[in-house]
């Protein structure tokens, strides 16, 4: 049966938004961990990587065919599913990064496309037959992508929040090169960023995110920087999860830097995902010594106007001065944004 009753109580959305290898993954993992909390890693990859290519679940099965994500498709959606390969032709065109701005700005005057107000649709399913399964309070969407924010927060009989998390650019740089296998996808290679591409994108994200502020209340925006996330997670989950009106708990922290995590359902995401048990939370920062010059001052230079806006130093940095005294501070709306 089709679950199509939006009434009741508003169930909370949070949406996780950022350029990739900003942490996105274990904040979502760790958020998933407490009580009333169910994280479903990137819902927009469900379509192509779920559907078509047959990738893992985080526990381990096929994302379609999963224990928990079988009955769920079939709540939402009955016996016949929307067309996972129109919907992906979707998010590659019409509902892509590159038409955020176009998005928002038909979200704004309420003259949505079709396109847009059909996904929001299916996004509103999903999430609700989530929290019927489940009975959790708060769905945890760590898509990433600037244009789905829009769409979670066009989606019907929710309560989006958004948490903007960032990452200095160099750092992501350094991280995009290394060489990282999926086991989600029989340990193929993940794809990798060169230094242009990534500080490209990592601009373009950034700015395409602050915009979306504008479409959501006033108290449902929240940036998290990755380096004080890293440096003080206890405190900084913890902020987040009341941030939500959530109950604040030590969750899975067994210390204020390591956390049991349980298996967890998420459709895709870093592989960090699929770590269970006790896991470390450290500040991964071998980018200070061991980038090369010419990446460093490549993606320094392009990324420049950024920098100190996000709160990181110009200069050559040292281990953690870049981490502030406040972990979590509430996203600015930019410049000449409206309401």
């Amino acid at each position: 049966m089709v679950d199509s009753d939006p009434g009741g109580a508003r169930l909370k959305v949070l949406y996780v938004a950022g350029w990739g290898r900003s942490g996105t993954t274990l904040m979502d993992n760790v958020l998933g961990a407490h009580d009333g909390v169910f994280t479903a890693g990137e819902i927009t990859r469900l379509w192509e990587l779920g559907y078509l290519e047959g990738r893992r679940c985080g526990c381990g099965d096929p994302v379609v065919g999963c224990a928990f994500w079988a009955p769920v498709l079939r709540r939402a959606f009955g016996d016949q599913p929307p067309d996972p390969r129109r919907l992906a032709a979707l998010q590659h065109g019409s509902l892509g990064v590159l038409r955020t701005g176009a998005l928002l700005a038909a979200a704004r005057s309420g003259r949505s496309t079709d396109e847009a107000t059909g996904y929001a649709d299916i996004l509103s399913r999903l999430y609700r037959a989530i929290a019927a399964t489940t009975g959790c309070r708060v769905v945890v969407d760590a898509s990433k992508r600037p244009p789905d924010a829009i769409l979670t927060a066009m989606a019907s009989g929710v309560e989006p929040y958004l948490l903007h998390m960032v990452r200095d650019p160099r750092a992501c740089a350094y991280s995009w090169q290394r060489t990282v296998t999926d086991p989600s996808a029989d340990g193929t290679r993940m794809h990798r960023h060169g230094r242009l591409m990534n500080v490209g994108h990592w601009v373009s994200w950034n700015v395409l995110i602050e915009r979306l502020t504008q479409l959501l209340p006033p108290g449902r925006v929240l940036r998290v920087r990755y380096e004080d996330f890293m440096s003080a997670p206890r405190d900084v989950v913890g902020a987040v999860v009341d941030w939500l009106g959530e109950p604040v708990t030590d969750g899975p922290f067994l210390d204020d830097r390591t956390v049991d995590l349980p298996p967890n359902h998420t459709i895709a995401g870093n592989p960090g995902r699929f770590r269970t048990g006790e896991v470390g939370v450290r500040l991964d920062d071998a980018w200070v010594t061991e980038q090369g010059r010419l990446d460093r001052y490549v993606t320094t230079a392009l990324a420049s106007p950024w920098l100190r806006h996000y709160g990181y130093s110009w200069g050559r940095p040292t281990a953690r001065s870049d981490v502030s005294l406040t972990a979590v501070s509430r996203a600015d709306r930019p410049r000449g944004a409206g309401g």
